[in-house]
């Protein structure tokens, strides 16, 4: 009973410096110097909406920051993201402002070594995309319905007892964007997206908690320890 006592103590040591560092953690790309282009296909995700891609022949360089969980800047200079996410008509809710609502997912990975090992996945059940003149920015958060979801590489990096929680935000803003035959003005009538392209930027961020199992540790090894003093 000593020894289970001892490792109940010890797991539950060890959960409570999990929730004791709890923190932020944050990701982010810039645009690639070269390719790595948003493409948004006019048709291709239903009736009047587009379906937003990405080239993935172009290196990402993206950074996950986690020194909030004392594990210091992680930097993937080969990464790639696979998007589908669907653009259907705007509505025009005034002052120059356009809103649609996406969905859809995207995935941000490791290509090391020409293979894929997964980072990060999100799955957007809605988010917005905004139109401002020639301003453009996808936003995205959990109360909208944004849910993260962390790969081999990023479970990798956390470690045992630690998870993402679910409170999430992640924003992508869109640069140099133009239709095919090189306007600004995205919309045609019925403010259906034409197709364009564009270059892109990510951040988003999160909180890093403690797994359920590793909380539950916790309990344990906090009932143990309350016995053996009775």
């Amino acid at each position: 009973m000593s020894v289970l006592r001892t490792a109940a103590a010890a797991a539950g040591a060890l959960c409570a410096s999990m929730v004791a560092h709890a923190g932020v953690i944050s990701f982010s790309f810039s645009p690639p110097t070269s390719g790595g282009t948003l493409t948004s296909i006019a048709g291709a995700g239903g009736p009047d909406s587009g379906l937003m891609v990405v080239d993935q022949t172009s290196a990402l360089n993206f950074t996950i920051d986690a020194t909030g969980e004392g594990l210091g800047m992680i930097n993937f200079n080969n990464a790639r993201m696979f998007m589908t996410m669907t653009l259907p008509p705007a509505t025009d809710i005034g002052g120059g402002l356009y809103r649609s609502n996406v969905t859809g997912t995207f995935t941000i990975y490791d290509y090391t070594g020409n293979v894929r090992s997964d980072i990060l996945t999100g799955n957007v059940a809605g988010g917005q995309f905004l139109k401002f003149d020639t301003s453009h920015v996808i936003l995205l958060n959990s109360n909208s319905g944004l849910s993260y979801t962390a790969g081999p590489r990023l479970t990798a990096i956390l470690g045992p007892g630690r998870t993402l929680a679910p409170s999430q935000d992640g924003t992508f803003a869109l640069a140099n964007v133009r239709t095919a035959t090189g306007g600004t003005n995205i919309l045609g009538p019925g403010n259906v997206f034409e197709t364009f392209f564009a270059r892109t930027a990510f951040t988003g961020s999160t909180n890093v908690v403690p797994t359920p199992g590793c909380i539950a540790l916790l309990g344990v090894g906090g009932l143990m320890v309350a016995r053996r003093r009775r």
